[in-house]
């Protein structure tokens, strides 16, 4: 089913409900000094209706818990007896060689073959060996395939303790009482070990949560026939619906249905008492607001690594504990499938690579109980510390209902026209961002960190009520943290912050004013942990890269290129030596606000020409936010090349129109009466009609040119010393969305930052076209020009 984005209307309440002193008891916080994580409190209702509860089932389970352990009791084989070593007769110290006790006692045992019992340092390759040289040559290859194929990589984390809990007082401690009694009285046996909300995934033990899940643009809804068939075979032991849904399948009697109002919100209520809050057992920074979130959290992550804690990041580009990337239901990632793009220096001209294997983040935030799901799968693994974006839209759909932070970060209150229209008005939208912020209640462990600049801080001030905060910002003298000095480049941004402990030097590869924002806010969060000033911006200047937000992808130091300390640099660096005639910036600038933002900030940094290659996505935008972004684009570039993004459902052509309807209308006076458009890609015109179009486009310097593989190398090939060349839009994501031709939609693997540093690779061939004039679009020979030398090293 194709996904139709409900609005949030005023009338359900949102936040973060675990800090609710009506629905949980008092948590204990830690102190905001680092290193160390506080000590867990779990979400719970008020003590006294859980003694109540604790009372009323003490008495009905204790007529099922000898039935219960001995359900959870394995029969136990038969054991055969074997003739034991003692220590004063059979054994002596120093009588064995290395691994001879192993096989003799291993050659006791039936049916065993004594030397390939015993694994030492040296056994494992020459079994090995001798498993290869035993099949013959020809076998070999298969064989070593074979072997590669089943060695698996060793954990990186423990595996997390398992939980088994009775399914009753699951259900009693997360308040419902009238369930929990049903199920003492008629399930008091039955034990859960787990929750989910995706059948394929259900394991014996698990309760099955049916909810709506997104996958890009289409929603599973877990009520579907095929989906709950799926969890009971896979063991579902109970189901939570959501009332006045037909569940279209025979329920066993042995699986309880427990039906609720919001099946979302109960779900993330049972995982926040069966994971037992994680979020309080670990330092958690929760960010909000309409910009520059992603980049605040990571180099909030990167402050705290810095300090020495295992931080794990729930947000829009990964969820990931240090460098493993987990899956939203908080268990490591690892591919499944072969990446059809391994190896491979870029995609190809209109085609498409098959994107599989890689990983992805659908949603920026994840639903309650995933948010559970994660933060314990962090927790468990031993973290320490978290950093979780939160949107606006996340949180007024339950996301954070049951997330306990420490610190609330509050970068601004901006223009997302995508956001905007899922609410019914500006005001909503502004409150439900701010909901993290009243959520704080405990004066004692809980901070806020604000930006003083935005148009919103006054109301973000009284939300943070008596809770302590430190302010940032660059233009309000009154911030707690603020930028005394802003020195901006192409190629890094240097800063002097002031702050409350003292004053300190910040040198950042982050471009732009906007970033200074951003950095002053890791600095704040730093400044209330208590961390030394050396160690913040030791921290935040660690974090050379944020995939995909004003990366600038030719940014390489100058590395040695001879020896091994070289070759091992240019490996860290995981890039070609790229030339640096000019940067080119990838970042996710999606929206109108975002785009002007970035573009001020590379003219601010020193940009002679702006080289602006963008496209807006397909059935996510609507054609008023488009024609904004056209006008965005035009006002504040040089050159534009219109592009695809990822057209979905669209055809093309009509998005590239509704950007184009932002330009000017002096544009298209002049051109009423030609036949055709002239803001269009060449392939849609005849072949005598592209002279006019080309003139139009090259008059204005506003280019149409779909395929956006073309288009990244006509605009980097087109600049010169001291312009940049910003592909806007997509950020880190790596694949494009287009029509199957059928009714669905295909994925293909594109990344902007592949394709560019492929191009700037590639500058050097077209240096050495010395007659060819690349100063305008189309390129081709100057007046001049008689003939056109190629030379090649």
């Amino acid at each position: 089913m194709l996904l139709q984005r409900r609005a949030f209307s005023g009338g359900r309440q949102c936040g973060c409900r675990a800090s609710r002193s009506n629905t949980v008891a008092p948590r204990v916080a830690p102190s905001l000094s680092l290193p160390g994580p506080r000590p867990a409190a779990a979400c719970r209702p008020p003590r006294r209706q859980q003694q109540h509860w604790h009372q009323h089932s003490q008495s009905l389970r204790s007529r099922h818990v000898a039935a219960a352990a001995a359900a959870q009791q394995p029969e136990q084989p038969e054991q055969q007896e074997y003739e034991e070593f003692e220590e004063d007769e059979e054994f002596e110290e120093g009588e064995y060689e290395e691994g001879e006790f192993e096989q003799d006692a291993a050659a006791q045992l039936p049916g065993t073959d004594s030397a390939l019992t015993y694994t030492g340092p040296e056994s494992a390759a020459a079994i090995e060996a001798a498993a290869l040289a035993a099949i013959g040559s020809e076998g070999q290859p298969a064989a070593a395939a074979a072997l590669e194929e089943y060695e698996e990589e060793p954990e990186p984390f423990e595996q997390p303790e398992e939980r088994p809990m009775f399914l009753s007082d699951l259900f009693g401690m997360a308040a419902e009482v009238e369930a929990a009694q049903m199920l003492a009285e008629e399930f008091g046996d039955v034990f859960a070990t787990g929750i989910s909300e995706v059948a394929d995934d259900v394991l014996p033990g698990d309760v099955y949560c049916c909810v709506e899940r997104i996958h890009g643009l289409y929603t599973t809804d877990g009520h579907e026939p095929e989906e709950l068939e799926a969890a009971l075979a896979n063991g579902a032991i109970a189901v939570v619906a959501e009332a006045g849904n037909e569940l279209g399948v025979d329920i066993p009697d042995s699986v309880p249905v427990i039906w609720a109002e919001d099946a979302d919100e109960l779900s993330a209520r049972l995982a926040a008492v069966y994971y037992d809050s994680p979020s309080a057992a670990m330092n958690t920074v929760a960010v909000a607001g309409t910009n520059g979130k992603t980049t605040v959290s990571w180099l909030i992550r990167g402050v705290l690594e810095q300090a020495g804690e295992l931080t794990g990041m729930i947000g829009s580009i990964e969820h990931a504990l240090a460098e493993h990337q987990l899956q939203p239901d908080g268990k490591l990632w690892k591919s499944q499938v072969d990446d059809p793009a391994a190896g491979r220096e870029c995609s190809s001209p209109f085609s498409l690579v098959p994107y599989r294997g890689r990983y992805s983040v659908e949603e920026t935030t994840p639903n309650g109980l995933q948010m559970q799901q994660l933060l314990a799968g962090m927790r468990d693994r031993g973290a320490t510390a978290a950093v979780v974006e939160c949107t606006a839209a996340g949180i007024a759909g339950g996301s954070a209902d049951w997330l306990q932070p420490n610190i609330v970060v509050y970068t601004d209150t901006g223009d997302n026209p995508a956001e905007l229209q899922l609410f019914e008005s500006k005001q909503e939208y502004v409150d439900s961002t701010l909901e993290l912020l009243r959520c704080l209640k405990d004066p004692q462990q809980q901070r806020a960190v604000i930006n003083a600049d935005d148009e919103h801080f006054a109301a973000a001030a009284a939300a943070a009520g008596a809770v302590p905060r430190i302010t940032y910002g660059i233009n309000n003298p009154a911030a707690d943290v603020r930028a005394e000095s802003i020195s901006l480049t192409l190629w890094q941004t240097t800063i002097i912050v002031a702050t409350p402990i003292g004053r300190l030097e910040i040198i950042t590869n982050l471009v732009g004013r906007h970033n200074v924002y951003n950095v002053l806010a890791a600095v704040a969060v730093g400044v209330l942990l208590n961390l030394p000033l050396a160690e913040i911006g030791a921290g935040i200047e660690a974090v050379q890269v944020i995939p995909g937000r004003c990366e600038v992808v030719n940014n390489v130091l100058d590395l040695p290129l001879e020896g091994e300390e070289g070759e091992e640099l240019q490996q860290q660096q995981q890039q070609p030596n790229l030339p640096r005639d000019f940067p080119v910036v990838v970042d996710a600038a999606d929206t109108p606000q975002r785009l002007a933002a970035v573009l001020d900030a590379l003219r601010e940094a020193g940009a002679e020409r702006i080289f602006t290659v963008f496209g807006c996505d397909g059935v996510t935008t609507t054609g008023e936010m488009r024609a904004r972004m056209g006008e965005v684009a035009h006002q504040r570039s040089d050159f534009v090349i219109l592009t695809n993004s990822s057209p979905r459902l669209e055809d093309p052509a009509d998005i590239i129109q509704d950007i184009v309807a932002g330009w000017p209308n002096e544009m298209f006076e002049q051109y009423a009466a030609y036949v055709y458009n002239v803001f269009q890609d060449q392939t849609r015109a005849p072949l005598w009609f592209e002279p006019f179009l080309h003139s139009a486009q090259r008059r204005w310097k506003r280019h149409v040119m779909e395929d956006r593989f073309q288009a990244i190398r006509a605009a980097i090939g087109t600049a010169a010393p001291g312009d940049v060349v910003l592909l806007a839009g997509r950020g880190h994501r790596d694949h494009v969305e287009h029509f199957d031709g059928e009714d669905g939609i295909t994925r293909g693997w594109f990344d902007d930052r592949v394709e560019a540093r492929n191009a700037l690779s590639k500058l050097e061939y077209l240096y050495a076209l010395v007659n060819l004039d690349r100063s305008e679009l189309p390129w081709g020979k100057p007046d001049d020009a008689k003939t056109v030398v190629v030379e090649f090293d």
